[in-house]
């Protein structure tokens, strides 16, 4: 079903995995967009909350990085190539072969605007390349500030904790949600320097300063070596456990919500 934009100026959805479908002002932005039923050799743990052709008419497409899970060329093939496409500076390479013919690339701090619509690529912690050996030399990978009619969102794709990054972020804009991922986790002594934990996740909101958590990046495709709905319970007992519930809110996919 096709999400019906309410009265607001921010409503979002989540579809799985890092790709939110983002309502904002007049325009709609998605992130990361992956519809595959695979990552590689491995299926899909649950189906897109929303069916691709069910989308409404996109305007924008924010691309983070180039990781497999978060560039899928498959979806990415699926667009009309009417969609104006925003990704980090040195990912253009990668992506020639979508049908995009308005594309740009921003690096960190760099702004794109247009009929009200302003996007900021903003630094996160995470790395680059693609096929692990480019990630020596590619550096393409970025968050988004997301602004239109005075609301704010942020998307970092993908990003480990960094106190200094996420009150510099947090000190320039006044955010009312921030899209969080919170998993892989394990192998820990890996994944600590490249993705936040729960935990992590929420101490990286706080230091944003954003009014709303929604928590991504969980039980949709298998990446680390926890078991696939772990990070979600840590998640969720730890919300009990700080009296969170109205701040960090879990959305099942599909599920739309207004926050502005």
């Amino acid at each position: 079903m096709t999400p019906v934009q309410a009265p607001g100026r921010l409503q979002a959805t989540w579809i799985g995995h890092a790709t939110v479908l983002i309502q904002i002002g007049s325009k709609t932005v998605i992130t990361d967009p992956n519809f595959n039923r695979r990552l590689v050799n491995r299926p899909r743990q649950m189906p897109p909350g929303i069916p691709f052709e069910s989308l409404p008419a996109i305007d924008v497409v924010l691309l983070s990085h180039l990781h497999l899970d978060h560039l899928d060329q498959q979806t990415m093939r699926r667009f009309s190539g009417h969609e104006m496409l925003v990704m980090p500076k040195g990912a253009a390479g990668y992506v020639r072969r979508t049908p995009f013919t308005r594309r740009i690339e921003l690096d960190r701090w760099q702004v794109w605007a247009e009929d009200g619509l302003t996007v900021t690529a903003v630094p996160v912690k995470h790395w680059g390349g693609r096929w692990l050996i480019d990630r020596f030399w590619n550096q393409a990978y970025t968050g988004y500030i997301i602004q239109a009619d005075g609301a704010t969102a942020f998307f970092p794709g993908d990003t480990a904790y960094d106190p200094d990054v996420f009150k510099a972020i947090g000190s320039r804009f006044s955010i009312d949600v921030a899209f969080m991922p919170i998993a892989p986790r394990h192998p820990r002594q890996f994944m600590k320097g490249v993705h936040a934990d729960p935990d992590e996740a929420v101490q990286a909101f706080e230091d944003l300063g954003a009014k709303v958590m929604v928590p991504i990046h969980y039980s949709t495709f298998p990446l680390g070596t926890e078991k696939p709905h772990e990070a979600a319970t840590w998640l969720s007992d730890l919300i009990d456990h700080r009296e969170l519930h109205t701040r960090i809110l879990m959305m099942p996919p599909g599920v739309s919500r207004t926050f502005a």
